[in-house]
């Protein structure tokens, strides 16, 4: 199916709530049951990091890259030769495989690629290169981010990484949509990240031209749950904009010019409109209705109708689900619910 008709599915689709990661369960057969019955559209590969650490975004990548050791749960880069001229080998013979990650490392993405699924589409995700590089530390404590020299190789595994992915969920016949996680781009312009917006556009046109050369049909989505400069990720050539919609509504539409280019070439965006932390506990649907109502108005005033507003829009939790309790999750999916039946029937 060409990537035109995938949007098109996509856009009409009834229920368009997903995940956007990690869960907070510990029994595989509970995480398989709750992604079944509360994502039937767009299901999710899940990350369990409390089942397992390894299955930190961070951490899950790591299977046969180079130069990169695990110490004490941190991740830590010692440089050889040997070892990265070997993975550009892998790359250049484009063996996804070897780049797989394996069930030490994501039993979540197992559990559900190993049962039946029906729907059409199907979600996994991978830590964003920024994130990553920002994240892995030389042996004098320098992050990754800040060596220009070793990034190209990091940031293509990170490619090959995705693109696994998306062969695993077309194996099973599904079309696989691949989000590239990036919570360190809530820090952009503050003194703790002085990454040039260039060199972040540079990092994406590697990793999007390196999917997009090997597999032109999967969709390729960015999730921020911080606040950043969204011209940056609106301007990439990404599907789908994914970010913290209930905290950061306002400041996105101050970006409108972007926004409406981005929705111009035919793109969504993932409202992140319930809270992913215990804060849901203290918040009635009343709020999160006033935010809804706020999104719908503010396109109606720049033209759209209701119908081109929920056809380009899916709604998400603000973020992962892994670090609060598990009667939180259930609640976050009952409010995701009772949002996607808001849309439909009221707005």
């Amino acid at each position: 199916m060409k990537k035109e008709k995938i949007i098109e599915h996509l856009k009409n689709i009834t229920e368009k709530i997903t995940g956007i990661g990690s869960l907070p369960f510990v029994d595989l057969e509970e995480n398989v049951k709750f992604v079944k019955e509360n994502f039937k559209d767009i299901p999710f590969l899940p990350q369990l990091p409390k089942l397992n650490f390894k299955e930190n975004m961070n951490i899950q990548v790591i299977e046969n890259m180079p130069c990169i050791k695990l110490e004490e749960k941190k991740l830590i880069f010692s440089y050889s030769e040997e070892e990265i001229l070997n993975a550009y080998q892998k790359i250049e013979e484009n063996d996804i495989e070897y780049f797989k990650i394996s069930e030490e490392y994501g039993i979540g993405i197992y559990s559900l690629l190993n049962t039946e699924i029906e729907s059409s589409f199907l979600k996994g995700q991978v830590s964003g290169p920024i994130t990553f590089l920002s994240t892995v530390k030389d042996k004098e404590g320098k992050s990754l981010i800040f060596n220009e020299i070793y990034e190209d190789v990091f940031i293509k595994i990170l490619g090959m990484k995705g693109l696994w992915i998306a062969y695993k969920i077309e194996e099973r016949g599904k079309i696989p949509i691949i989000f590239y996680d990036e919570p360190i781009m809530g820090n952009f312009g503050s003194a703790f990240f002085p990454i040039e917006k260039n060199r972040i556009e540079n990092i994406y046109k590697i990793l999007l031209d390196f999917i997009r050369k090997r597999n032109s049909d999967v969709l390729i989505g960015i999730h921020c749950c911080g606040n950043t400069d969204w011209n940056i990720l609106l301007n990439l050539d990404i599907d789908i904009l994914s970010f913290d919609a209930f905290e950061y509504l306002e400041k996105f539409f101050l970006y409108w010019e972007g926004i409406e280019k981005f929705l111009q070439k035919e793109r969504i965006v993932a409202w992140g409109i319930i809270p992913s932390t215990n804060e849901i506990e203290n918040i009635e649907f009343e709020v999160i209705r006033e935010k809804l109502n706020y999104m719908f108005h503010n396109f109606e005033n720049k033209g759209y109708n209701k119908t081109q507003i929920k056809q380009f829009s899916l709604i998400t939790p603000s973020c992962g689900l892994a670090y609060i309790n598990v009667d939180t999750a259930y609640k976050i999916t009952k409010y995701l619910k009772f949002v996607s039946q808001y849309i439909q029937e009221h707005i």
